[in-house]
């Protein structure tokens, strides 16, 4: 087995799966991580590239079931993907959570840390239980059809997100987020060992959580390194040449919606430019603060999100199905989060905490330009199917209500500010 030490650890995982034993061993991340070289891997584990390879060929010649997965046509993969992950998954997460409901009143007196592990663990089954229904509802069957028309050779009809990349986009960065959690989880647990004297339900808590981290890394690895790279590959080389991306709106509701993302984003580079000074310097601008929270406050919140809450997507929900229905919720569920953030970072600026606030503000960029990437790649190419003329027309009119009450409560003045931020944040010369 020949591995150059510029590999990176997601090639060797789709080459050779029976790896991802070894990279689990070792803390290796190979589904998130998996751009990261053999070498740099290994620095990172403490070992050396010899060692890697050592173990890899050992764990290779042990195990070829899961080599099998990359020699999968996409469908037969998908099939795979939800029977056999899909279904682990869903029964695991409803398991687990009883048990750990049950440890927790047992034994959360004597251990705080089962506290943080219960609501981790809780953040985990919330995010990948609507995960999985947008795959196997939304992503998958569209994936199945671009093999079809790979193997026939036939035009590519338009999906709604315009190109597997956008939902794919999508479904790797809430990958990233259930990595995150299950990285977190491992700490708390102190790497799933139970403390001296725990009882078998406790063990086998940590032991279930432990090996539902090892099928979901499995499960992560062969969607983000084989099944979504193949997709978007097929789908570049379709007939309809829609890999590029390019899709018209036809709605001018969405169009004015992407248009004002635009502006909350300028926000967000002010924004975390603010908390990088404030980290690093220990001190807060209370003026400039104050004046950037009140422009998020008026445009995105009141503005932009008033609009989607109280015009778009009451009138969408009452159109669409089930999931679609889920997919609203969970941006309804992200407005709620920007609030919470931002009276945190009010608190913050109350108390003079720099530290509070940067880490506020941050966590405030990161799920605003989340948010905005979901909407503008997928969610609004779905609406866009669905609106009529009509429904477009009476939602812009409503729109312009909003638009009227932002101009009385100071547009000119805070957009104005703005763009002095971003002078003074972003452009100043040093």
């Amino acid at each position: 087995m020949t591995i150059a030490a510029t590999a990176t650890v997601g090639e060797i995982a789709s080459n050779v799966p029976e790896a991802t034993r070894i990279f689990e061993k070792y803390g290796i991340d190979y589904c998130c991580g998996g751009g990261t070289s053999v070498f740099d891997a290994c620095t990172a584990a403490g070992i050396t590239v010899h060692e890697l390879i050592a173990a890899i060929e050992r764990e290779s010649a042990r195990s070829l079931v899961t080599r099998e997965c990359s020699k999968l046509t996409q469908r037969a993969l998908i099939d795979h993907i939800v029977k056999t992950h899909h279904t682990f998954t869903r029964e695991e997460l409803v398991r687990l959570e009883a048990l750990l409901r049950k440890v927790v009143s047992v034994h959360g007196e004597r251990h705080a840390e089962l506290a943080s592990v219960q609501t981790t663990f809780r953040q985990l089954l919330d995010d990948l239980m609507p995960h999985l229904l947008k795959e196997e509802n939304i992503l998958f069957p569209y994936v199945a059809r671009v093999e079809i028309a790979d193997q026939d050779r036939t035009a590519l009809a338009s999906p709604p997100f315009r190109t597997v990349q956008n939902p794919v986009r999508m479904m790797m960065l809430e990958h990233e987020t259930a990595g995150d959690l299950l990285r977190k989880l491992r700490v708390l647990t102190s790497d799933y060992v139970p403390p001296q004297g725990a009882c078998s339900s406790f063990k086998t808590l940590y032991s279930a959580l432990e090996e539902f981290e090892k099928d979901l890394h499995q499960h992560i690895h062969l969607e983000n390194n084989i099944l979504f790279p193949r997709a978007i590959q097929m789908e570049a080389e379709s007939p309809s040449a829609l890999g590029s991306g390019e899709g018209f709106m036809k709605s001018k509701c969405l169009a004015l919606l992407v248009t004002e993302h635009k502006t909350i984003l300028r926000s967000v580079d002010v924004l975390q430019a603010m908390a990088k000074h404030a980290a690093d310097s220990q001190r807060l601008n209370k003026e400039d603060v104050s004046g950037l929270l009140e422009l998020v406050r008026l445009f995105a919140d009141d503005l932009h999100q008033g609009k989607e809450e109280g015009a778009l997507f009451p009138l969408f929900t009452a159109k669409c199905d089930p999931l679609e229905v889920d997919a609203i919720r969970h941006m309804i569920f992200e407005h709620e989060q920007d609030r919470s953030l931002m009276a945190g970072i009010e608190d913050a600026l109350q108390r003079s905490n720099a530290a509070d606030f940067a880490q506020y503000a941050l966590r405030l960029a990161e799920i605003l330009r989340d948010h905005i990437r979901k909407e503008d790649d997928i969610l609004f190419g779905i609406i866009d199917q669905q609106l009529s003329v009509e429904d477009d027309a009476g939602i812009v009119t409503e729109f312009e209500a909003f638009d009227r009450e932002f101009e009385k409560r100071g547009r000119d003045r805070v957009l104005h500010r703005l763009r002095m931020l971003e002078w003074k944040y972003l452009s100043k010369p040093a």
